[in-house]
């Protein structure tokens, strides 16, 4: 009955395509299943009561189900605290890593030296980006100036940024065909709102002509005039809002 139920879940889940569901959220179910398979030949009817089993059962299968939607919840428990935040109007702060990449955009901008930082979300990227290299370093704004100077052999491509850390540099980025984008806007933007189209990654990218910086997300981009504008449009990204320029 267990097997049946998590079957049915997953065949729904991967009906719809979503990019929430996890391997390993599959791998932990199918372990409850195997435990709850040995505690069935282990826990006979002639030492423990039905109404036992049927506890341990029930037990199990919420288990398991609250294991394969894991993401789900999280992302509720998210969603809900910033409507209890926004509702009482307190903007909460980003985090370390992030400021450090706003940190360094800004410095990035009024050098006017180009820029494409792709934060992965819950969709891998790894099917969508084509080239670079691969890295591993720790999230600091000193790293990412270093990387993107015009002297760097790092400067051209986009900056992948996963769990907090640095994974991938001179990435290639599909160019956007679907969303209309203003004028005067050259490839790095277009990539980066290419890799928003296909994804739920947010794209964060500085002008090397005007020493603009803005961000993209599910396909819209948005420029911003200052930092301030910056980090909130990097906030209503994070909070699974459109972004919008004021």
């Amino acid at each position: 009955m267990l097997l049946t139920i998590l079957a049915i879940f997953t065949a729904v889940f991967y009906l719809f395509r979503t990019p929430r569901i996890r391997h390993w959220n599959l791998v932990a179910c199918y372990l409850v299943c195997l435990f709850s398979a040995w505690t069935g030949l282990v826990l006979s009817p002639e030492v423990f009561p039905p109404v036992v089993l049927k506890t341990v059962g029930g037990v199990l299968v919420l288990a398991a189900l609250v294991v394969l939607i894991f993401d789900y919840l999280l992302e509720i428990f998210e969603r809900l605290c910033s409507t209890i935040l926004s509702r009482w109007k307190i903007s909460p702060p980003l985090a370390r890593h992030l400021m450090e990449i706003c940190r360094a955009a800004e410095t990035l901008a009024k050098n006017k030296v180009g820029a494409t930082m792709i934060l992965e979300r819950r969709n891998k990227l790894g099917g969508h980006v084509s080239g670079g290299m691969a890295f591993d370093a720790e999230l600091k704004a000193e790293v990412l100036i270093a990387l993107f100077q015009k002297e760097s052999p790092c400067h051209d491509g986009a900056v992948l940024v996963s769990n907090s850390r640095i994974t991938r540099v001179k990435a290639i980025l599909p160019l956007s065909t679907k969303s209309p984008l203003p004028l005067g806007v050259g490839t790095r933007h277009r990539s980066a709102v290419g890799i928003t189209e296909k994804t739920d990654a947010i794209a964060l990218v500085v002008s090397e002509e005007r020493g603009e910086m803005s961000v993209a997300y599910k396909g819209k981009l948005a420029k911003a005039v200052d930092q301030a504008a910056f980090v909130k449009f990097l906030k209503s990204a994070l909070r699974g809002r459109e972004i919008r320029e004021a």
